[in-house]
């Protein structure tokens, strides 16, 4: 999953934007790590997520290949969610 989240620092390093801030916080260049931890829309919405999946499954009861389909489905979420808000 490395770098698999085209940020906008990505986009910047590639040549499809000139400007590597995130839209949502300003000032915040929008790297892989500010998405997925320090973005503070990105951090409600990891909330929320875990908020739902705590109360329909105790999350203890997960298998490793449950973890691997749940991590890949919470970063399609914030994909979205960062396409969506801008």
């Amino acid at each position: 999953m490395h770098e698999a989240l085209l940020t906008n620092c990505k986009r910047k390093r590639i040549g499809l934007t000139s400007n590597e801030c995130c839209p949502r916080c300003p000032g915040q260049e929008e790297t892989l790590l500010h998405v997925l931890r320090d973005c503070r829309y990105i951090r409600r919405t990891w909330m929320s997520s875990v908020d739902k999946l705590v109360q329909e499954q105790s999350m203890l009861d997960c298998s490793k290949k449950e973890w691997k389909c749940l991590t890949h489905l919470i970063c399609y979420y914030l994909q979205y969610s960062l396409e969506k808000s801008k």
